[in-house]
């Protein structure tokens, strides 16, 4: 799944952007056990809030736990993922007024919902995820 994210509020700064995803870039993938693994084929994933800059590097954020999912109309293939992933590997880089100090840390958390459709070769299809 490669998102676009947009509201986000990070460290208590709030329109925190988050950029990486796309194509050449990142993108999630989720496996049936509720894993969720970031794979890059270029770059990292950054999170800017305010003073603040965290990068998520791909190759230390692989096998997380745990995704959850409801179904919100399989017709359209319409559902929602719920993300409470811990023991994220992020490196922080600080400045002034950052509540984090700069380092590395394995304790992170990336927390929220993600409402998608799924489509093939353009077309909305039906799905079903098990929750």
């Amino acid at each position: 799944m490669t998102p676009t994210y947009s509201g986000c509020t990070a460290f208590g700064f709030i329109n925190s952007t988050v950029t990486g995803f796309g194509s050449p870039g990142c993108a999630w993938h989720y496996g049936a056990n509720g894993s969720a693994s970031l794979a890059c084929t270029s770059g990292d994933v950054q999170i800017d809030a305010g003073p603040c800059t965290v990068t998520l590097e791909s190759a230390k954020n692989q096998g997380l736990k745990s995704v959850t999912y409801t179904n919100n109309n399989p017709v359209f293939g319409r559902f929602t993922k719920h993300k409470q992933t811990t023991n994220l590997h992020a490196v922080v880089t600080s400045g002034f007024g950052c509540p984090i100090a700069a380092g590395t840390y394995t304790n992170g958390t990336w927390n929220g919902s993600t409402i998608a459709w799924a489509f093939k070769n353009g077309v909305n299809v039906s799905l079903t995820v098990d929750p």
